[in-house]
């Protein structure tokens, strides 16, 4: 997937903190980091989706899972809060 998404909050975690989305689905999504997030952690994303035709949305969301990779940590996080909507299943535009 081609998107990008930054951490936004909590800022001790801003500094050197780089995060990549793996996936995106309506009710959250999951990305990898160079740091570990507690789960349960409430966090607010910038997620850009420019390819999907949404462009950046910031998002809060809280973390539900955390697994040490090799290098990195994989996580997933579901939506709380979102400055836009997002597609349903039968709202999608692409008809996917």
């Amino acid at each position: 997937m081609n998107c990008d998404v930054k951490l936004c909050e909590p800022e001790a975690l801003l500094e050197g903190t780089q995060c990549t989305l793996r996936d995106i689905s309506f009710g959250g999504f999951g990305f990898e980091a160079n740091i570990s997030m507690a789960e349960d952690q409430i966090c607010q994303f910038l997620i850009d989706l420019r390819v999907s035709g949404l462009g950046p949305t910031r998002v809060k969301a809280r973390i539900r899972w955390a697994r040490s990779a090799e290098k990195h940590y994989l996580m997933g996080a579901e939506f709380l809060e979102s400055s836009q909507g997002w597609f349903g299943p039968e709202e999608d535009p692409q008809g996917k």
